[in-house]
């Protein structure tokens, strides 16, 4: 089921475009993501 969710999910991003951004947090994510490189995202307690 997460390996069907995150296909998906690959799918809909390789499909999307949009204009490139200037939050380096979220270039530096997109990039991860692009390159199947697993992703830890931490935050506060109760944030996410």
């Amino acid at each position: 089921m997460q390996m069907k969710t995150a296909d998906t999910l690959i799918r809909l991003t390789r499909e999307a475009s949009s204009e490139p951004g200037t939050d380096p947090y979220l270039s530096a994510m997109s990039l991860a993501v692009q390159a199947d490189l697993p992703v830890l995202l931490w935050g506060a307690p109760g944030i996410g």
